[in-house]
């Protein structure tokens, strides 16, 4: 439908009428199409200074700049699994623990990402004990390692912005145009953050 020609044209559009480049974010969904709209940005009209990225890594950003975070202390998504095969393995008798697995990590980013109090949820694909101590054993594990996961990136960027006017201002000023691929995708937590 041209979404991505409008959305460059655009980009375009604002650099040249007297725009700073670095005050413009361009959020796309997925790391593969930021990098395709970058790259199709460049091919057009040259390198820029506007940001092209997905919510998680502009969010990754604002925790790296806010608490000093690197990569290193993200979750790969190996040692989540691994540990919910090991904490899940002993507490349920499921013929396709894989698949319990799958809908236990979406279920607890799902709680998360709609900012829900997880104790007064009702899983849909285990039983409430279940799913309240895998919640409660991840976020311990998560402690432990010091590390964050994806939704973590989101639900702590979205505390730091409540609770900290002063670096939500700084980032408003930073990024003063925002576009969005996709917009009718995102979800509660990711609408608050933008």
């Amino acid at each position: 439908s041209g979404k991505t020609t409008v959305i460059v044209a655009r980009v375009h559009q604002l650099i040249e009428s007297g725009v700073n480049p670095s005050n413009i974010l361009i959020i796309t969904f997925t790391k593969e199409a930021a990098d395709q709209m970058q790259k199709r940005y460049e091919k057009e009209y040259g390198p820029t200074q506007a940001f092209f990225g997905t919510i998680h890594s502009i969010c990754f950003r604002v925790l790296a700049k806010a608490y000093n975070y690197t990569k290193e202390d993200i979750l790969r998504a190996n040692e989540q699994w691994e540990f919910m095969f090991n904490f899940l393995c002993k507490k349920v008798s499921s013929t396709d623990l894989q698949e319990y697995i799958k809908n236990m990590i979406a279920e607890i980013g799902y709680v998360r990402n709609k900012g829900m109090d997880y104790r007064k949820y009702q899983p849909e694909h285990s039983e409430k004990d279940i799913f309240r101590a895998t919640y409660q054993a991840y976020d311990e594990f998560k402690k432990e390692k010091n590390k964050i996961d994806f939704d973590d990136m989101l639900v702590y960027t979205k505390e730091l912005f409540e609770q900290r006017p002063d670096i939500l201002a700084a980032w408003q000023n930073k990024y003063r145009y925002i576009l969005i691929d996709e917009f009718q995708d995102i979800n509660r937590i990711q609408y608050d953050i933008i």
